[in-house]
C-alpha cells in the first residue's frame, strides 16, 4: 500500500491508490463514463465521480479521467 494511503482504490483494477497518483471518472447506474466536462445537472442516472489509478486512466480517453476533481 502507499506511505499515504488514505483507503481509496481504482474502480478497475482494485490497487491501493495514493494521494499523488490518483484520477476521477464520472459514472453512470449502467457503467457508462461520461466526459468530464458534461454538465453534472444534465447527467441522468450518475453515480457520482470514482477514483482510478494513472495506468488505468491511461487506458481510457483523455476527455473521461481528470486529475484534479476539485
Amino acid at each position: 500500500k502507499p506511505k499515504n494511503w488514505d483507503g481509496q482504490c481504482c474502480l478497475f483494477c482494485g490497487r491501493a491508490l495514493s494521494l499523488k497518483n490518483r484520477y476521477w471518472v464520472h459514472m453512470t447506474t449502467s457503467a457508462h463514463l461520461i466526459d468530464v466536462k458534461a454538465d453534472e445537472g444534465q447527467v441522468t442516472n450518475s453515480q457520482g465521480w470514482f477514483p482510478i489509478g494513472a495506468t488505468c486512466s491511461k487506458k481510457i480517453p483523455s476527455e473521461f479521467s481528470v486529475k484534479d476533481l476539485f
